[in-house]
């Protein structure tokens, strides 16, 4: 008898451990953005209104669906744009923030990542092997969602990402096609803390077959490629605005 209880005390972590391996986590994703507000226009009624609301339009939800060793990052609320507008005293304001498409997909099993952006109406793909990242692993801890989660950093030139991960949830991966770390990132900040992303749900389910597939659309670039045509088209932006003219927001959620 004894024998027996041992087995399925034995058996046990590991039924839990595959209950775990497929499912999807809900994450918000904040941009920290704060309008340039001219001189003459600063204290004018409805402005204070259009912080707030511009505030607003840098969030979205992303979803991570993951099943076995494949995972994919993509955009959850189905929405293509963010809008305010307002005036008040003769002005008249109106903000479109059209979001660009985006999906990361990993095969953790292949050591493979493919990146579908969208920049400027025009989609690219990256197809790279996962890269290494020195993470230094705190001993700070933090509670998200109920599971037990420590603090990691990954300096990236002169910037700081910072995560938040649980050893709760084995898989190595998280919001943009970050992992490395042992177990699920459910808390993030980029760029030291331009962008801010956090889980808002964790479900255990089976995920539709089809769902998580690599993406194809778009032109086959280099991550190096594409940060130079980046580079190149917003230089050229401010240019055309007058130098330093206007307000320029660019998340980099890849390793230099």
């Amino acid at each position: 008898m004894k024998k027996i209880l041992l087995g399925l005390l034995v058996a046990l972590p590991a039924m839990v451990w595959a209950q775990k391996e497929e499912g999807q986590i809900v994450y918000l994703e904040k941009i920290n953005m704060e309008a340039e507000i001219d001189g003459e226009m600063e204290g004018m009624e409805g402005m204070e209104h259009f912080k707030a609301m511009m505030k607003e339009m840098g969030k979205s939800e992303k979803v991570l669906y993951f099943k076995g060793k494949e995972t994919l990052y993509e955009d959850y609320d189905g929405k293509i744009s963010n809008e305010v507008s307002g005036g008040s005293d003769g002005m008249e304001f109106q903000v479109v923030m059209v979001k660009p498409e985006s999906k990361v997909y990993q095969n953790l099993a292949k050591k493979e990542v493919i990146r579908q952006e969208d920049f400027m109406g025009k989609k690219f793909l990256i197809k790279e092997p996962i890269e290494k990242r020195k993470w230094k692993i705190g001993k700070e801890k933090e509670t998200i969602l109920g599971y037990q989660c420590q603090k990691a950093t990954l300096k990236v030139d002169t910037t700081t990402h910072t995560a938040w991960f649980t050893t709760e949830l084995p898989l190595s991966t998280g919001p943009h096609g970050y992992g490395q770390l042992p177990g699920t990132i459910l808390k993030m900040e980029l760029n030291d803390g331009q962008m801010e992303i956090t889980a808002k749900n964790v479900e255990f389910k089976t995920i539709k077959s089809g769902t998580i597939v690599p993406p194809k659309k778009g032109k086959q670039v280099t991550s190096e490629e594409y940060r130079a045509i980046v580079d190149k088209k917003t230089k050229e932006m401010q240019e055309e605005m007058g130098g330093g003219g206007g307000t320029h927001i660019e998340i980099r959620t890849e390793e230099r």
